[in-house]
C-alpha cells in the first residue's frame, strides 16, 4: 500500500518533520564540525610550535651551550609515549646535517630536505610518515655567524585527539537536544491540534446547520484568526438564510394570490357570472396576474442560478456587443410599447461569454422597464481601454444609502418585492473581472458596466 504522508495526523507529521531535520542537521554537523575542528586546531598546533620556537631562541643561550637544549639520545617509543604533547626540535647545518642525534631517521632525512629547500625564512609543514601525522616549522637562524635551521615538530596524535573528545562531547549534546526537541515537538503538535479539532467539531455545527452555537477560541494568532473568520461565515450563513427564507415566505404568498385571483376570474368565466362586454377586460386582468405569476416563478428560479453560475467556468470567445445589445432590446421593447429605447452604441467586440453577458443584460433591462417612465437610454463606448455599458432610465432616483445595497441577493425593492437580478448581474460581470455600480442623474438612474481591456 502506497504511504501518503498528508493522510496522517498532524501530531505524526510534526514527528516526522522534526525527524528529517533534527536527522540532516545532524549529518551536516557530523560532516562539517570535524573539518572545522581540525582546521581551527592545525593553526593552534602551528601557533604552538612558532611559541616553542620564539621562547627556545628567546631564552636559550644562543651559541655553544644552545646546543645543550637538544639530547643526544633518542628512540621511537619515547616519541609513541604520552610526551607527543611536547613539542621538540632539531637542527640542521647548511650543508644537511643533523645535529644532536636526537631524531627518528626516516623523520630527519624529511627534515633535511625541507631544510634546504625551503626559501622562506620560516614555514610551517604537515605530512604523514607511515602511521603517523607530523606537524613542524622550519626557521631559519644564525649561531655564531653560522646558518642553521631550527626544525620544531609534534606529533599529529595531540591535534587529532583533542577533535574526536570534542566531537564526542558535541554528539553527546545532540542526542540530549533531540530527545528534548522530540518531547517538545508531542506537546507542541497537542498545542496545534487541540483547538484545530475544536474548529473540526464547529464547522461540522454548521454543517449540520446548527448556526446558533458561536465559533469563539478565545485566541488571537492565526488559528483564532481562523476560528473569526468560520464565525464571521457562520453568521452571514444565518443572514443568508434569513433573506432566503423571507424571499421564499414572499414569494409563495405573491405566487398564491394571482393563482387564486386566476382561479375565480376563470371560474366566474364559466359560470356566466361576468357580462359579455366585461370579458376582454377579465382576460386582461388574468393577463396581468399571469405576468405577476412568470416574475415570482423567475425570481423562485434565480436562487439557484447564482449557485450554478459559482460552479461553471466562462466560456470565452469573441463576441459583438452592439449585436447582443440589438437582440435583447428586440426581446423587451414589446413588454411596455410606451418606453421608448434609444441606442447610441459603437461597433465593439470583447472578449467574454456570451451566455452569461446575455443574463446580465436580461436582468438589468427588465429592472429598467420596472422603473423607467418614458425611456430608456442605453450607451456602448469605450473609455482608458476599457469597455462601458450605460443603461439610463427617467425612473425615480435611488436612496444613497440603498445604492450598495440593491447589488445583495433578496435585497428587497422599492415596491417590496424581493429580486436576485442585479445581485446575478454583480456577480457574472465580477467573474469577468468588472464592475457594476449605479449613479443618480439629474433626472433619473444609469447603470453602469465597465469591462477591462481586451488583450
Amino acid at each position: 500500500m502506497r504511504f501518503n504522508f498528508k493522510n496522517k495526523s498532524l501530531s505524526f507529521q510534526i514527528w516526522i518533520i522534526l525527524g528529517l531535520i533534527l536527522g540532516g542537521i545532524a549529518i551536516i554537523l557530523s560532516i562539517i564540525i570535524p573539518i572545522v575542528l581540525r582546521s581551527s586546531f592545525t593553526r593552534e598546533t602551528y601557533a604552538r610550535l612558532e611559541d616553542a620556537q620564539e621562547y627556545l631562541l628567546n631564552y636559550g643561550n644562543i651559541g655553544e651551550g644552545f646546543f645543550q637544549y637538544f639530547p643526544s639520545t633518542f628512540n621511537n617509543e619515547e616519541f609513541r609515549s604520552p610526551s607527543f604533547r611536547i613539542v621538540r626540535h632539531t637542527l640542521i647545518t647548511k650543508e644537511g646535517l643533523k645535529i644532536g642525534g636526537n631524531t627518528p631517521v626516516q623523520f630527519g632525512q624529511v627534515f633535511v630536505e625541507d631544510a634546504i629547500n625551503q626559501v622562506t625564512e620560516n614555514e610551517n609543514y604537515q605530512k604523514k610518515l607511515g602511521d603517523r601525522v607530523l606537524f613542524y616549522r622550519i626557521k631559519d637562524i644564525k649561531i655564531n655567524g653560522n646558518t642553521y635551521f631550527l626544525v620544531s615538530y609534534i606529533s599529529g596524535t595531540y591535534r587529532d585527539n583533542l577533535v574526536d573528545e570534542i566531537f564526542k562531547q558535541i554528539l553527546r549534546l545532540l542526542l540530549v537536544i533531540s530527545v528534548v526537541t522530540w518531547l517538545a515537538s508531542l506537546l507542541l503538535a497537542r498545542y496545534l491540534t487541540r483547538p484545530l479539532k475544536r474548529l473540526e467539531s464547529k464547522v461540522k455545527n454548521i454543517a449540520n446547520k446548527k448556526w446558533d452555537i458561536p465559533v469563539n477560541l478565545k485566541r488571537n494568532d492565526e488559528i483564532g484568526k481562523l476560528g473569526k473568520t468560520i464565525d464571521w461565515m457562520r453568521k452571514q450563513l444565518i443572514k443568508r438564510d434569513e433573506k432566503q427564507q423571507e424571499f421564499l415566505q414572499e414569494a409563495s404568498h405573491e405566487l398564491k394570490t394571482p393563482i387564486m385571483v386566476i382561479r375565480s376570474y376563470i371560474q366566474s368565466l364559466l359560470d356566466g357570472i361576468i357580462p359579455k362586454e366585461k370579458r376582454v377586460e377579465t382576460l386582461q386582468k388574468i393577463e396581468d396576474e399571469t405576468f405577476k405569476m412568470e416574475k415570482n416563478v423567475h425570481s423562485l428560479l434565480n436562487i439557484t442560478k447564482i449557485d450554478h453560475l459559482a460552479n461553471q467556468s466562462l466560456q470565452i470567445e469573441e463576441v459583438s456587443l452592439n449585436d447582443l445589445i440589438l437582440k435583447k432590446v428586440n426581446r423587451f421593447e414589446w413588454r411596455n410599447v410606451y418606453i421608448d429605447w434609444k441606442l447610441n452604441i459603437d461597433e465593439i467586440n470583447c472578449k467574454c461569454d456570451k451566455e452569461k453577458l446575455g443574463v446580465v443584460l436580461d436582468n438589468l433591462f427588465d429592472n429598467q422597464l420596472k422603473y423607467a417612465e418614458n425611456e430608456i437610454v442605453i450607451d456602448l463606448y469605450e473609455k482608458d481601454e476599457s469597455i462601458v455599458i450605460r443603461v439610463f432610465n427617467d425612473g425615480p432616483q435611488i436612496k444613497e444609502e440603498n445604492k450598495e445595497k440593491i447589488f445583495n441577493k433578496f435585497q428587497k425593492g422599492e415596491e417590496g418585492d424581493f429580486g436576485l437580478g442585479l445581485a446575478i448581474a454583480k456577480f457574472i460581470i465580477e467573474l469577468h473581472d468588472g464592475k457594476i455600480w449605479v449613479e443618480n442623474e439629474s433626472q433619473g438612474v444609469s447603470f453602469y458596466i465597465n469591462l477591462p481591456p481586451q488583450n
